[in-house]
């Protein structure tokens, strides 16, 4: 039996661990305690014009229009992995650490493209390069064809971007990979499949 100045001790030791776990203030939220209990609030305008939820790899094009009137357009991919790898957008990863070390998106690397004339179709693709059955790179890549796939280089289309801007997405990821060689044809065959 527990005497009133050890309860009294056990619930300074309760509180002491429930306020240990309560949300502390970051990037993009406040958090406010009070008597009812714990408030979140999200900051407007942290994810600038994007809107969610986005599927991994899922492209994602944006275009700004200067003063002049001039436009240009923009290709990124939201983050995801093929095989535990992030690609690279304009040579930067899709998920980065900031300098600071708290971890998120410093932003969403974009490449600039030239929209397809009306009528044809601009693909986006990932260039996937393999060592020995492990992936070691991958880079979003686009162009009128996808290239072929060699021994050490498989390429996963995403999707499509028309000239009216509409995309037309095929695959998302995350992505699993594997290198199989084929027995009877000597040929080696990329597969990719889904991991959720």
């Amino acid at each position: 039996m527990l005497t009133p100045a050890q309860w009294e001790l056990a619930a300074r030791v309760i509180e002491d661990n429930f306020r240990e776990v309560t949300i502390q203030p970051g990037v993009g939220y406040r958090s406010q305690r009070g008597p009812g209990g714990t408030t979140l609030q999200i900051k407007g305008g942290g994810g600038g014009a994007i809107p969610a939820p986005f599927k991994p790899l899922e492209i994602i094009l944006s275009s700004i229009t200067t003063p002049e009137g001039v436009t240009t357009h923009y290709l990124s991919l939201y983050p995801g992995t093929v095989d535990g790898i992030y690609p690279k957008v304009a040579g930067d990863f899709l998920w980065q650490m900031p300098s600071d070390g708290h971890g998120g998106f410093l932003e969403y690397p974009r490449q600039e493209i030239t929209l397809p004339d009306p009528g044809s179709i601009l693909n986006v693709w990932l260039t996937c390069t393999s060592v020995a059955g492990r992936i070691t790179e991958v880079v979003c890549d686009t162009g009128a064809t996808v290239p072929a796939d060699t021994a050490g280089t498989a390429h996963v289309l995403l999707g499509f971007i028309r000239a009216d801007q509409s995309i037309s997405q095929s695959a998302f990821g995350p992505l699993a990979y594997q290198l199989v060689f084929g027995i009877y044809d000597n040929t080696w065959s990329h597969s990719f499949t889904f991991a959720p």
